[in-house]
């Protein structure tokens, strides 16, 4: 026999298919309403369960006690705290709530709301009251009234296998399960199904139900609704109630058609008695119309014995329709049972067809997946890529900002020293060495006079370049020579090129020869200066063997057109 489904969204089926393990279990219905009409307990009840019903609704409360005589049923609502609260009573209906808004907007619906003060207590306290220690199930539906009843439920000492709450506003799609959900989830209850009006919840200590709570009611569950059973019920009743009629109508012409047969051999006999009568009136007549009557009885007779015959025969006909009747039933039965069997065939091929339908969208949402896959590794490989090739050019152009930013210290740095070696140029102009030295100068340019003139006489050059060589070395191993010269040098750069190529020691130039507008200048004597003196006034590697960059020769060459510009 199916299971026989009472509730409004077939949630008892769900349940059933869950707790089919458990033979007489325990319930708890808070908001049941009907004992009948949208019941989630009444195929339980009807099992052998037992349970608890808090209604308040006055009329669902007498219906409840009148048909639900085994079970505890407390006209009382249920809330967060012991006391009274203002119910809405809504007769006839399930939309009965103690939210004051969600009645009002019934009551612009045009439905009459009856306002009466009702107890309220804690299922916490319900439970401890009638000693319930076990709850297979836990129902609630009190329209808008969910969190409340769940703040009143600690879920310590008594945990409901399974919970179901009506998740919606009444009679709309709108969800409402946001306010409650956690007092729930966040007390050990594992959320496992939503089917459109309920949401249904597993204790985690009864995980394994999950998976039984997990689908919708289905055909695998061998379940038809109360009206469907009831529409079936009374389809049966009446086709056996038309057989039976039938078979009634059928015997009743049956025993009108022998009751007419007989009436008709009683006339026949009347008629028969009567020819006996004037048979014998004349017989005393004539005595051949005496044996022609009684011929005519034994004819008569005859009949009567032929009618009864033939009323034997429609009783036998009648008998043999009856088994033709017991014949049909049991082949309509076969029939019946046949093409339940089919529609079985036809359902199982559909689930076939179905599975296969399945297995494709899964392998085409596989397939998906790895075109995904692909797709995200190759933009993971092009954005490494993108990334180390950023990462490169960012330090290519710190490199470069950093090179810059040297070269415009060292550019700032030489103008501070062009700016200090004009002041010192015109120091030294100004000075009593430059006047002393003027002698100097004038026979250095005599001499340089006579060296022209005396070109042709080329066997006292390399003598005359030793003895100017060997000179100016011992002059600069000399400091106090040093000091008078190097001011000297450093103010006239055709000097300080001849001093250079003395002191080189006659090596072949590591650079080719520079024009004198553009020789290295010479800087203000630091300590960390490489431009050609030192703190006591020596002269340095570089002003010797020239040992500047290319930017430094240019940026020096600059600095020595600026000093000619002065002079």
């Amino acid at each position: 026999m199916p299971f026989i489904s009472f509730a409004q969204n077939l949630e008892d089926v769900v349940l059933h298919r869950a707790l089919s393990d458990v033979a007489q279990g325990f319930y708890v219905d808070v908001g049941a309403n009907s004992p009948d009409e949208q019941s989630v307990t009444r195929a339980f009840y009807e099992r052998g369960w037992r349970g608890i019903n808090i209604e308040p609704a006055t009329g669902f409360h007498e219906a409840l006690t009148a048909k639900r005589p085994h079970d505890i049923n407390l006209a009382v609502a249920a809330g967060d705290a012991i006391g009274t609260v203002t119910f809405y009573d809504i007769p006839n209906s399930e939309l009965s709530t103690a939210d004051p808004d969600l009645a009002r907007r019934h009551q612009f619906s045009g439905m009459i709301a009856v306002e009466r003060q009702v107890p309220v207590d804690t299922l916490d306290n319900i439970l401890d009251t009638h000693g319930v220690s076990l709850v297979h199930f836990l129902k609630i539906d009190v329209e808008g009234m969910e969190a409340a009843v769940l703040r009143g439920l600690s879920l310590d000492r008594v945990r409901p296998w399974i919970i179901l709450v009506e998740a919606t506003v009444a009679r709309t799609q709108i969800p409402n399960h946001q306010e409650w959900d956690g007092l729930l989830t966040g007390r050990g209850y594992r959320f496992v199904q939503f089917d459109g009006l309920n949401r249904f919840y597993v204790a985690e200590e009864k995980a394994e139900l999950a998976e039984r709570l997990s689908c919708p009611p289905n055909i695998f569950d061998d379940w038809i609704r109360a009206h469907d059973w009831a529409a079936h019920v009374l389809v049966g009743n009446l086709s056996r109630r038309i057989t039976g009629e039938q078979e009634a109508y059928q015997s009743e012409r049956d025993v009108r058609r022998l009751e007419a047969e007989a009436r008709q051999a009683d006339a026949l006999v009347r008629q028969a008695e009567a020819e006996i009568r004037r048979s014998e009136v004349v017989a005393r007549r004539d005595e051949d119309d005496h044996r022609r009557t009684e011929t005519e009885c034994r004819r008569v007779e005859i009949q009567v014995r032929q009618a009864e015959e033939e009323h034997r025969r429609t009783e036998a006909a009648c008998r043999e329709a009856e088994s033709v009747i017991r014949l049909t039933e049991a082949e309509l039965r076969r029939e019946e049972i046949g093409l339940r069997e089919r529609e079985a065939d036809s359902r199982r091929v559909e689930i076939l067809i179905r599975q296969k339908e399945a297995e494709a969208r899964l392998g085409e949402i596989d397939a998906r997946q790895r075109e995904l896959a692909r797709q995200d590794a190759e933009t993971a490989a092009r954005l490494a890529a993108w990334t180390a090739e950023t990462e490169a050019r960012m330090a290519e152009w710190r490199r470069i900002t950093d090179e810059n930013g040297a070269l415009r210290h060292r550019i700032a740095h030489l103008e501070a020293i062009t700016m200090s070696l004009e002041g010192h140029i015109a120091d030294v102009r100004a000075s009593t060495s430059w006047r002393l030295t003027a002698p100097l100068r004038s026979i250095k340019r005599t001499l340089g006079k006579l060296g022209r003139a005396a070109r042709p006489m080329v066997s006292f050059r390399p003598l005359l370049v030793r003895l100017a060589r060997g000179t100016a070395r011992w002059a600069a191993g000399r400091q106090a020579l040093r000091r008078i010269a190097l001011p000297i040098l450093l103010s006239n750069p055709a000097l300080e090129r001849g001093a250079r190529a003395l002191l080189a020691r006659e090596r072949p130039p590591a650079h080719p020869p520079v024009p004198a507008e553009a020789s290295p200048p010479p800087s203000v004597p630091t300590s960390t200066d490489r431009t050609g003196a030192s703190d006591d006034g020596t002269i340095s590697a570089s002003l010797v063997a020239g040992s500047l960059s290319p930017a430094e020769r240019i940026i020096e060459a600059a600095i020595r057109r600026a000093q000619a510009r002065a002079r």
